[in-house]
């Protein structure tokens, strides 16, 4: 995930910082981080699931 800064702070028309702005941005960039997790994860166990075992040979003994 790639980290954006702002210099300049969003404010709201009192001239506060705009905090529900940034609650939903925090919100929302939270999602995207999770969503980027998941579909990772969801890659390598396909990756791992896909992938064949080597040919091992079986020592058969039919004497008993």
């Amino acid at each position: 995930m790639k980290t954006q800064y702002i210099e300049n702070l969003k404010i709201n028309q009192f001239g506060d910082v705009d905090v529900k702005y940034y609650i939903a941005k925090g919100k929302q960039l939270r999602s995207q981080a999770i969503a980027e997790m998941v579909q990772s994860l969801f890659a390598r166990v396909r990756r791992v699931c896909t992938k064949r075992a080597p040919h091992l040979p079986l020592k058969v003994n039919f004497r008993h």
